[in-house]
């Protein structure tokens, strides 16, 4: 069963942190286990904020916010994190991120080499659950796409390469049916660019469906555990467009010529809105218990039992991916978690994952073993 158990994998493990004028953490240098790290202290003293600069070391992005200039400290014009984390065979990957309220742009390098955001995923594997992830049970499937596309990304570069080639894409023909709307264009200049569309998403569409096969499998098992089995928990991909559903083959070779067929059928249509209705950005993830919606049937704690179980398949898919798990930051997970189920989880994780725990007491539970403890008080992390 997931989790009673597993092979030993290799690990990298984040080894410290420094932080300069990262939202309430003004300056911090940091060292941390490779085993279970408990980040406890009041509501609003930052221990979010360091599982959030952790999460942003690794993809480059925030959990929280689309608005990366409210990472920056209320009193500086700029803030910055390094991470580095150390490789099984003794080796170190240093990550580094600037970012100005003066540029749009942050500055990111690996190992003193400036790359680009979407090269520095995979550097670091992260897994994450925080309250904003209860949104991917009950809110706008964009946030179920983002997901699924981050989850493939960290394991898979070339897709982070399709995603960004189709987005692109995607911004031109969209601008072109504009055009055409205004009868400043032709018509016929689209077939150019629903051929190269169409052929990004039959490499997306496949990727998903093949990411998503595993992790509802896994998911089913994990929330099976944690719920004592008294559900099924169950995910469905659909296609999107004009507010039906449908399923989508796997066949790469055969979403090609149905997306070419698609966006050929609907030109009137997308030249009316001037936007693109069909592809893989208007596609959707249902979850389910039992067949039911699970935003419309589950209770508040059955979507966070839910999706705690798709994080942890989360990390599994990762190690099967790579031979590695990823750090995982668990941000008020266990709150809600009854003692067995808490147990559960916790002998999973110990040896295993290097996690990351935020608590509002130290001795709120006391059942994390070998766990080390972290006071965090007005953005300063100190060890207990």
């Amino acid at each position: 069963m997931p989790l009673a158990g597993g092979k030993t994998m290799k690990k990298m493990r984040v080894k410290r942190l420094l932080v300069d004028n990262f939202r309430n953490c003004q300056k911090g240098d940091w060292f941390f286990s490779g085993g279970i790290n408990v980040l406890y202290g009041h509501n609003g003293e930052g221990k979010t904020n360091v599982i959030e600069s952790l999460y942003f070391s690794a993809l480059g992005c925030s959990h929280r916010t689309f608005q990366e200039d409210d990472l920056i400290n209320s009193a500086a014009d700029g803030m910055g994190v390094c991470v580095v984390a150390e490789k099984e065979d003794g080796g170190e990957t240093k990550i580094v991120i600037k970012k100005s309220a003066r540029r749009k742009s942050k500055e990111i390098t690996v190992d003193n080499s400036k790359v680009k955001p979407r090269e520095l995923i995979g550097q670091i594997k992260a897994a994450i659950f925080s309250p904003e992830d209860l949104k991917l049970a009950k809110s706008e499937p964009a946030l179920r796409r983002r997901f699924i596309d981050m989850q493939i990304a960290q394991v898979n570069s070339a897709y982070c390469f399709s995603l960004a080639r189709y987005n692109k894409i995607l911004q031109q023909r969209n601008k072109l049916l504009a055009a055409i709307k205004e009868r400043k264009m032709s018509v016929n200049l689209l077939e150019v660019w629903d051929d190269q569309l169409a052929k990004e998403a039959s490499l997306i569409l496949p990727a998903r469906l093949k990411t998503l096969l595993k992790i509802s499998r896994l998911t089913a098992e994990v929330y099976g555990e944690l719920s004592g089995r008294r559900e099924k928990a169950g995910m469905v991909y659909c296609r999107r467009e004009d507010g039906s559903s449908e399923f989508v083959g796997e066949d790469a070779e055969n979403s090609y010529c149905w997306y070419k067929k698609g966006l050929a059928a609907r030109i009137k249509k997308d030249t009316e809105n001037a936007s693109t209705g069909l592809g893989p950005h208007r596609d959707d993830i249902f979850f389910t218990l039992d067949g039911l919606p699970l935003k419309n049937f589950a209770s508040q704690g059955q979507q966070r039992s839910f999706v705690l179980a798709l994080k942890i398949a989360e990390t599994m898919i990762i190690r099967d991916e790579c031979g590695e798990y990823p750090i995982l930051l668990l941000d008020d997970a266990l709150s809600e978690l009854d003692a067995r189920r808490r147990q559960k989880l916790i002998d999973f994780l110990s040896g295993r994952i290097q996690t990351f725990i935020t608590l509002t007491e130290k001795n709120l539970f006391k059942d994390f073993g070998r766990a080390v403890f972290y006071r965090v008080e007005k953005g300063v992390v100190s060890e207990a």
